[in-house]
């Protein structure tokens, strides 16, 4: 079974002096008109049309930047008639793209032993074409591992084959992550606030493994790495 638990218990560490964050894994992050989006497993799909989908999902929401190719130092168009497309499922199911009206661009900076680093930034209508803007600055991805299949493939394992209860602590879990991350990234660098946001995740994240059980969903040494998170350090910052 896929392993859902995984962008939850990535060990987090943050830098003295610095809101900076530092992982070890994958990612893929952006500032948006609604919020923060951060993700430790984004992936590279190889799409049958020989284009290529560069994938990065929060919980219900999804971001899909997809190339007519992954070549190191180019930067691809978005919008308009260009085949570059990028495109975000909102947590309601409302979907925005460049298609059309939008506009934007990715860079590749790096691909180095099957993974990619790059940039982005996009705005996006909904469908395409209708209805708001949503901006997208600050896109970066780091690490991203190529995969193989389509990202439009469908994947049995995915989370509605959760059992109920415990695909709500996964969506618990999923919103005390964010409202960390967020705390972390914002400019009062409150670390009161922030060792606040730290604790109710850890709770969430042990929550969701009392819920879940520890079968194939748990990593061991995730989990060894939420217990080393100390909320308490933070404060003392």
């Amino acid at each position: 079974m896929k392993k859902y638990i995984l962008p939850l218990l990535m060990i987090l560490f943050l830098t003295s002096c610095s809101d900076d964050i530092e992982t070890n894994s994958p990612g893929l992050q952006a500032e948006t008109d609604l919020g923060f989006f951060h993700t430790l497993e984004p992936v590279v799909y190889t799409n049958e049309d020989g284009t290529f989908s560069i994938v990065g999902e929060q919980g219900s929401k999804k971001i899909e930047l997809t190339l007519t190719s992954i070549t190191e130092g180019e930067e691809y168009e978005l919008g308009g008639e260009s085949p570059n497309v990028a495109t975000y499922l909102t947590e309601d199911e409302v979907l925005y793209s460049t298609d059309s009206l939008g506009d934007g661009s990715v860079k590749i900076k790096t691909v180095e032993n099957g993974e990619i680093y790059g940039s982005f930034g996009f705005n996006a209508r909904v469908n395409g074409h209708t209805g708001d803007t949503l901006n997208f600055s600050q896109g970066a991805f780091f690490g991203v591992p190529m995969a193989d299949g389509s990202a439009n493939n469908d994947d049995e394992d995915d989370l509605e084959n959760l059992a109920p209860d415990c695909l709500e602590a996964y969506n618990d879990a999923m919103e005390a992550f964010e409202a960390y991350y967020e705390a972390i990234d914002s400019e009062d660098e409150n670390w009161e606030e922030i060792a606040e946001a730290c604790n109710n995740y850890k709770d969430a994240v042990y929550n969701l493994l009392e819920v879940c059980g520890e079968d194939d969903l748990i990593d061991d040494e995730l989990v060894e790495g939420i217990e080393d998170l100390d909320c308490d350090m933070i404060i003392e910052e």
